[in-house]
């Protein structure tokens, strides 16, 4: 598989978790990123026609970004997932790019990715990679949810 240079070798994002959408054989989740924190041309990047190796980290409801935990408290209520997903482009408005990470159903727990959904928290790429010509258009690669 052809690693880009282009993008960063790690980044962590604030994002809002939309929906989960399950088909067949695959799996997806919508994201949102607010443009204050990730400029265009590192959107397009970073997630146009790229295969991502991510952690996404759900916090608890009413939380804040960066909200400090109580002493003894760290990590509690947080739900995090890990794994490879292919986002196909990024959509945009005035003040947010919205991604969808499309999974594999044999290489998620779509029970777990289910409790996502209309949360905040982050989301963590540790590789960024371009899709494989073979992968791209179709189930296999995210076109259905």
């Amino acid at each position: 598989m052809k690693k880009t240079k282009k993008g960063p070798a790690e980044l962590t994002l604030p994002v809002a978790y939309g929906n989960v959408s399950v088909g067949d054989k695959t799996a997806r989740i919508s994201l949102t990123i607010h443009r204050g924190n990730l400029a265009i041309t590192k959107a397009d990047a970073t997630f146009t026609d790229k295969r991502l190796s991510w952690e996404i980290k759900a916090r608890p409801n009413g939380d804040a970004p960066g909200q400090a935990a109580l002493p003894g408290m760290e990590g509690s209520g947080i739900m995090s997932l890990t794994g490879v997903a292919d986002v196909k482009g990024i959509r945009a408005t005035g003040s947010a790019f919205a991604i969808g990470l499309t999974f594999n159903l044999k290489s998620i727990d779509v029970k777990t990715l289910a409790g996502f959904a209309k949360r905040e928290g982050d989301l963590i790429v540790n590789g960024i990679e371009e899709i494989p010509d073979e992968d791209k258009g179709g189930e296999e690669s995210g076109e259905e949810d």
